[in-house]
């Protein structure tokens, strides 16, 4: 029993001085905690304190500059008083000789004949067509355009392929020219001359035409087939009916939309009057090439083989 009582009494001193240490870390804890606020407080007090002072020094930076600044701009006009006041006749005599030896704003030739017009690109692969974009951001003048209208006056094509963005330009008299146009004007840092980038053997009929216009005027419109009676275009015509008829109001021919009305039916359909002579496609499209009406009896379609007879 004596035995037992002394372990007890000295697992109770072990849990006793476990207690007490515990209770002193806490402390330390605590007084550690309590340095540390002191600390970051005293911190912050130094970082406003900092920031303060900055502000002041701008501040007085600020108001100094500014008070020179009144004080320049009062001498100035102090001065200019006395100089008017003493000499009015020789300050206006020296305001008209600088205003005679300003140097005049004058735009260059190339923007003042390009200004705002639309540039189209035809036959040319993604990547000749990003080069010709960043051109026209480069360069300005341009904006682009994906098919020829009434603004357009160049269209960059990537070789000799007829297109239609090509005839629409043969027809509104716009110069077509190769890319090397567009690459040699971003090397210069202006729009060069076109003259000699003009594709005028794949294209001999866009310079005549685009030539008599200026002559004649830009509002001469085209007259290939005006003297010719309505024509009908089939619906299953290449190219499109839409873009086929559109082509030959523009060269002042007249279109129908009764075949029975039309002594010329493009294109090869079924529901077609007999009277009405059955005539290809190309008819208009070689026509509007070369500019020249050409004899509609070489494009005749025989009915029976749907074939075009020469």
């Amino acid at each position: 029993m004596l035995i037992f009582k002394d372990i007890m009494s000295f697992f109770d001193c072990c849990i006793v001085d476990k207690g007490l240490e515990n209770v002193k870390r806490g402390e330390k804890l605590k007084r550690k905690r309590k340095q540390g606020n002191t600390s970051r407080k005293r911190r912050k007090c130094i970082v406003t304190e900092k920031e303060v002072k900055c502000k002041e020094a701008i501040e007085d930076e600020v108001a100094r500059k500014h008070f020179s600044s009144i004080e320049n701009v009062e001498s100035e006009n102090q001065e200019i008083v006395e100089t008017e006041k003493i000499q009015p006749t020789e300050k206006k005599e020296k305001a008209t000789l600088q205003s005679r030896n300003l140097p005049e704003v004058i735009t260059p030739r190339r923007k003042e004949v390009m200004a705002k017009g639309s540039l189209v690109m035809t036959s040319m692969h993604y990547g000749q067509q990003g080069f010709v974009r960043n051109a026209v951001k480069k360069l300005g003048v341009f904006s682009i355009a994906k098919t020829v209208n009434s603004k357009t006056t160049h269209v960059v094509a990537g070789n000799g392929r007829r297109t239609l963005n090509i005839l629409n330009a043969i027809v509104h008299g716009c110069w077509i020219v190769s890319p090397n146009w567009v690459s040699d004007s971003y090397d210069h840092g202006e729009w060069l001359n076109e003259e000699e980038y003009e594709l005028n053997i794949e294209f001999p009929s866009a310079k005549l035409n685009r030539c008599s216009k200026l002559e004649k005027g830009a509002s001469l419109s085209n007259s290939l087939f005006e003297n010719l009676d309505p024509i009908f275009v089939a619906e299953n015509t290449v190219p499109p009916k839409f873009e086929l008829a559109k082509l030959i109001r523009k060269c002042g021919g007249k279109v129908t939309a009764n075949s029975r009305l039309a002594q010329i039916c493009l294109g090869d359909s079924a529901d077609l009057d007999l009277d009405c002579k059955l005539v290809d496609e190309k008819w208009i499209l070689d026509s509007v090439m070369k500019m020249t009406l050409l004899d509609v009896d070489n494009y005749i379609i025989d009915q029976g083989n749907s074939s075009l007879t020469i």
